[in-house]
């Protein structure tokens, strides 16, 4: 089954030119927020996790931090034509909770979660590594 039949979250972008501070109000109470180009294809992500190991941790100040300096680089992208069954194996592999989507074109759509994927699977009774064999 492709990633297409589960909607990614819609979920606001940063780039790489806004701080930390700015970034944190943007994700509010997500776990992650995808840093994207001009084009608005992604280059980065930043976790809760980056903000308090890499920021908070280190004692650097929210608002003078910038995004590019913290972000995790390069991006593990899924496209809306990959395999669910593939995509979750790899997430597990990685202990991802979150991917960005992008289409085609590359340009960033939304964000996949594990959790999406499980409630996905729970709903439709599909068995998500069985093919993957």
């Amino acid at each position: 089954m492709k990633i297409s039949k589960i909607k990614p979250e819609k979920q606001e972008s940063a780039t790489i030119h806004e701080n930390i501070f700015q970034v944190s109000k943007k994700m509010g109470y997500a776990k992650s927020i995808v840093i994207v180009d001009e084009k608005n294809k992604p280059v980065g992500i930043i976790t809760v996790r980056d903000i308090v190991t890499r920021v908070l941790a280190k004692g650097k100040d929210p608002k003078a931090t910038l995004v590019k300096d913290v972000m995790t680089t390069p991006v593990f992208c899924v496209s809306e034509d990959d395999q669910i069954e593939k995509i979750v194996i790899e997430m597990l592999e990685k202990d991802y909770l979150t991917v960005p989507v992008v289409d085609k074109k590359g340009k960033y759509k939304g964000i996949l979660t594990l959790r999406q994927i499980m409630l996905h699977r729970k709903k439709t009774k599909n068995n998500l590594t069985k093919s993957h064999k």
